[in-house]
């Protein structure tokens, strides 16, 4: 079913208080950004696949109270020119967290409009937020894998992308995108509530 919810930044008050800032960081393949913050790259015959975290956050689903902690995760799929169409089982993207075990995505968010599967077509680029269930008591988590496969035409790709926890200090010249079209997430995702701007679906 569609949920429609507002997104909280857990710890976002503590940003106010500090002049440093906390970014989740790959281990491995870095060396691009999306939209201001550290991803894993992935080049791939026609194209890549970028991985990126935005860290953890707090989601209110609609005619509920009690707030849901969740970890958050984007994958931006391109398929420049692949003639044939990539596939990414949604259901099959894991996070595994020390403490927490391993976890399959709560909520998903698509700028295709396609769950749970995932189809990029030559030329196209498709965007997937996931967010995976935390327990409230989980203290701050100072490293998780995404764990996650793509089917192409010459085979499946299957890898695991390592976020380590990282303060660096505040970057304030990161251009304010704003919400991001059926997404929901902006360059200062940590400083405000956003809300999504198309309800995400639960994974089932």
């Amino acid at each position: 079913m569609w949920r429609t919810f507002l997104v909280i930044l857990a710890g976002a008050a503590g940003a106010c208080a500090s002049s440093r800032q906390a970014i989740y960081e790959p281990i491995q393949h870095a060396g691009t950004l999306i939209s201001g913050y550290p991803a894993a790259v992935y080049p791939l015959a026609g194209g890549d696949v970028r991985v990126a975290s935005f860290g953890t956050t707090q989601i209110v689903p609609k005619g509920e109270q009690q707030p849901v902690r969740v970890l958050q995760a984007r994958m931006i799929l391109t398929n420049t020119s692949e003639p044939a169409t990539w596939l990414l089982d949604t259901r099959n993207v894991k996070a595994n967290v020390p403490a927490e075990g391993e976890h399959r995505a709560s909520f998903v968010n698509t700028d295709s409009g396609e769950l749970p599967m995932v189809e990029v077509h030559p030329g196209e680029k498709k965007i997937v937020d996931f967010y995976f269930p935390m327990r409230e008591d989980t203290p701050t988590v100072p490293v998780f894998t995404v764990q996650w496969q793509l089917d192409t035409a010459q085979h499946t790709v299957a890898q695991l992308t390592t976020f380590e926890r990282r303060s660096v200090e505040p970057d304030y010249t990161r251009e304010d995108v704003g919400i991001e079209p059926a997404l929901g997430w902006g360059a200062d995702w940590y400083g405000r509530p956003v809300a999504i701007a198309s309800p995400p679906v639960r994974v089932r």
